[in-house]
């Protein structure tokens, strides 16, 4: 969650949104249907940990690759930057 919000504070969201919800569909249902046969009901309780290992994994490869870190957070708007910079002044 830590790397995942690092790139989201940099205005990186999608590729985020794109590995839960891999690690939650195909991956966490993938398993608990694929192994249910082998493990029966554990099956189920077992691909918390799976799936949670492979968005540890994406988020790394991810986060090392630093294509996000080639884009820029937006600019805030020129009041909202006057407003920042006049608090930081004080009264």
């Amino acid at each position: 969650m830590v790397l995942f919000g690092t790139m989201r504070a940099n205005g990186q969201v999608i590729i985020p949104l794109v590995i839960l919800i891999i690690a939650l569909y195909p991956v966490r249902v993938g398993f608990a249907v694929g192994m249910k046969g082998l493990l029966g009901p554990d099956a189920l309780w077992l691909s918390f940990p799976v799936a949670m290992v492979s968005t540890l994994i994406l988020a790394t490869i991810c986060y090392k690759q630093g294509g996000w870190r080639k884009s820029s957070p937006p600019e805030a708007p020129a009041p909202l930057r006057e407003q920042a910079a006049s608090n930081l002044l004080g009264p």
